[in-house]
């Protein structure tokens, strides 16, 4: 189950999750002479970003990606993937691949679900980091849906797109990722570091871990 998978990662990947979730977003205009400007180039740039990470989408899966959506909602994956360094040079954001594999091992949707989860860190401030991997992650996967099913319609309003956007798996991920019943709420400020005695290696723990009933989101 998705839900335990995410919820079992290591604390050093939830901490990973957070901090590259984040990371500044770019400003594209300052970036404009590094912007793919065609959809041909767009999709190879946001593939290779999977390829470097070691997560594999299937050959295939570019293809699919170029197929069914249109370059403008694309860009916000592809802006959600960029940050800066501190020179303001644009870079790749730090995601962790545990994660995006964890995702991508449910299958087609999931794979769907790891690129919408890009347009839903651009999207916004709209992810409740107190919120267990899962809720997390299932934030940023619905924000993105959001934002790109939102950009398309814009374009279609200003008859610049024709047809509404069909996103793929996007009710199937609605189904697979529900609302959690139970959400860990831990707070951050209580995580401590400290170095094992015995190995010289940095631990992780936190101090709360407080179960909540509730609706989720």
């Amino acid at each position: 189950m998705l839900e335990n998978t995410l919820n079992d990662l290591p604390l050093r990947t939830r901490h990973e999750l957070i901090s590259g979730s984040k990371q500044p977003k770019i400003n594209p205009q300052d970036h404009w002479r590094s912007m793919p400007y065609l959809k041909e180039d767009l999709v190879p740039k946001i593939m290779n970003y999977f390829l470097k990470k070691g997560v594999n989408l299937g050959s295939d899966f570019g293809d699919k990606v170029y197929n069914s959506i249109n370059k403008e909602p694309l860009k916000r994956v592809y802006y959600g993937m960029k940050t800066e360094d501190n020179n303001g040079i644009m870079i790749n954001r730090d995601f962790p691949k545990e994660v995006l594999e964890a995702v991508a091992n449910e299958g087609e949707w999931g794979r769907w679900a790891d690129l919408y989860a890009f347009a839903g860190i651009w999207n916004s401030n709209t992810a409740n980091f107190e919120k267990s991997n899962y809720g997390i992650m299932r934030d940023l996967v619905t924000a993105g849906i959001s934002e790109m099913f939102k950009v398309h319609n814009a374009f279609v309003k200003k008859e610049k797109y024709k047809n509404e956007m069909s996103l793929p798996f996007a009710k199937k991920i609605y189904d697979n990722m529900p609302k959690e019943k139970e959400k860990q709420i831990i707070i951050l400020n209580s995580k401590k570091e400290k170095r094992n005695e015995d190995g010289g290696q940095l631990s992780l723990f936190s101090d709360s871990l407080v179960n909540l009933k509730g609706d989720g989101f």
